[in-house]
């Protein structure tokens, strides 16, 4: 296993606080999560766009009160939402497709690899498998699964387990997130959002570098 049970539930951690992020924006509860998340990473055992999505968050996470939560939500709602069209998009398909729309086939890819693990979104009817909040919080499944075993007591579940988390990181969550965190370090106005893709970019590219010794097939 690549991950001591401690890293694991910091990974469990990050994924599960970084999807509510994207599928509820700024809202005080995100916010005093992801607060008291990056206060518990030392920034200086970190490298790259992790190290600075940290120390940028870590900065402007103090400045937290209701009018900056306000222009927080605002900056969140015109760069994913509208009014109008939105300059950037949630969804895998949106960037893999080559229609650029949402629905695409990766959609339909996204949906089959969480019902071979027994996982269906609640928003089925309303909402696309491939959001990113979606794809990160089913991250957070697999590696909570993996904490349910105790970390020794099934090691063949565990193999299984960390193999789907090395095929999605690499068939899915790395092969669009990294142009999406670009795009919102270029457009976002303000500091939270490029922490926040800074922040997501390093740590897969970090989990990328921790998992590659996993074989995606068995």
């Amino acid at each position: 296993m690549p991950f001591s049970q401690e890293m694991q539930l910091l990974r469990y951690q990050v994924y599960r606080i970084l999807g509510r992020f994207f599928f509820n924006g700024p809202t005080a509860e995100t916010i005093s999560l992801l607060k008291e998340l990056v206060e518990s990473v030392d920034l200086e055992e970190n490298e790259g766009e992790l190290r600075a999505g940290l120390h940028l968050l870590q900065k402007v996470l103090q400045t937290a009160d209701p009018q900056t939560m306000k222009s927080w939500q605002l900056a969140f709602t015109s760069l994913f939402l509208g009014p109008g069209p939105a300059p950037l998009h949630l969804y895998e398909s949106v960037y893999r497709s080559p229609t650029h729309l949402v629905m695409g086939d990766t959609t339909y890819q996204v949906r089959e690899f969480y019902l071979e693990h027994g996982v269906e979104i609640k928003q089925l009817n309303s909402l696309p498998d491939d959001h990113l909040g979606a794809e990160l919080e089913f991250m957070a499944y697999l590696i909570g699964e993996v904490l349910s075993t105790g970390g020794t007591k099934d090691a063949e579940k565990i193999k299984a387990l960390e193999k789907a988390q090395a095929r999605f990181l690499s068939e899915h969550l790395l092969a669009w997130v990294p142009n999406l965190a670009k795009e919102i370090t270029k457009t976002a106005a303000d500091e939270l959002m490029r922490g926040v893709a800074l922040f997501l970019d390093g740590f897969l590219r970090s989990a990328e570098k921790a998992m590659s010794v996993i074989p995606k097939t068995s």
